[in-house]
């Protein structure tokens, strides 16, 4: 087991053989669910789809039954849901699900955003849950916990490496767009505007973004949104309405948009994250 823990920190190796390596050390399998787009995170692109959906017999099973014993609720399947009513801000580690399974789930959280969900299950801790899932004592669980923790941590540890490495020019071009469309975004920047910029067409723009990033303009555009909010709301005293309009929206629809991809409003990111004033 040591071996296989230790595997699982190594520096070198993609997200998908790192989550691999954790199944092997635990025995269960591993699920992460990329909460919101980010064109910076191209190593959430990586993982095969079984790593984004319970692919496990037991959850399988139980969703065709169609008997309720599912409610599909679980955090592979929260995503949209959760953003919307900020349930990951009290998200418990441990739960049962509605057929009776316990397992483990874990919010991941990126320099004030949740990019994903971790989990990891299911097994049974008791007599009365259902026989086919593997039984495990308390202890272990404990120590299942332990390691899902440790694994949030080398999944942050790796998309830092990413985003600090998308500030190399390795790819330009992609760094004038993105610097482009926040310069540009309270003037509600399109992608014609970013193609007369780039001296391409607008269908050029859109095809060398996905096939660079696998995202859409939309995707990127907003990324750049929440981006510039950010650092206003970090940086600046600017209220929040002079905020939305630096990013191109009402006011409304931004308090919305933020919420969505960060769980938390803009004034409860800026009361969270924002530097305190050093005393004098």
């Amino acid at each position: 087991m040591e071996a296989s823990v230790e595997s699982m920190h190594r520096m070198d190796r993609p997200l998908a053989q790192v989550l691999r390596a954790f199944e092997r050390a635990t025995g269960f399998q591993i699920c992460f669910r990329a909460l919101s787009p980010d064109w910076r995170q191209p190593l959430l692109g990586e993982l095969p789809t079984r790593f984004a959906q319970h692919a496990n017999p037991f959850c399988q099973r139980t969703k065709r039954r169609r008997d309720g014993a599912c409610r599909k609720d679980c955090p592979v399947l929260l995503g949209k849901a959760s953003a919307r009513d900020k349930t990951l801000a009290n998200l418990e580690v441990r739960r049962t699900c509605h057929a009776h399974a316990s397992e483990l789930r874990l919010p991941v959280l990126l320099d004030g955003v949740y990019v994903g969900l971790l989990h990891l299950g299911p097994y049974r801790l008791r007599e009365d849950q259902p026989s086919t899932l593997s039984k495990i004592e308390p202890e272990r669980e404990v120590w299942l916990e332990t390691m899902l923790f440790a694994l949030r941590d080398r999944l942050c540890a790796m998309l830092r490496e990413v985003q600090a490495g998308a500030a190399d020019p390795v790819n330009p071009l992609l760094i004038r767009i993105e610097r482009y469309l926040e310069q540009h975004l309270a003037e509600g920047v399109d992608r014609k505007q970013v193609a007369r910029f780039l001296g391409k067409s607008p269908h050029w723009v859109s095809r060398y973004i996905h096939d660079n990033t696998g995202l859409t303009f939309r995707e990127i555009k907003d990324a750049c949104r929440v981006a510039v909010a950010r650092r206003s709301l970090l940086n600046t005293d600017l209220p929040v309405e002079s905020i939305a309009g630096e990013v191109g929206m009402e006011p409304s629809y931004f308090y919305r948009f933020f919420r969505t991809r960060t769980l938390m409003t803009p004034a409860e990111y800026r009361k969270q994250y924002r530097p305190a004033p050093e005393m004098v």
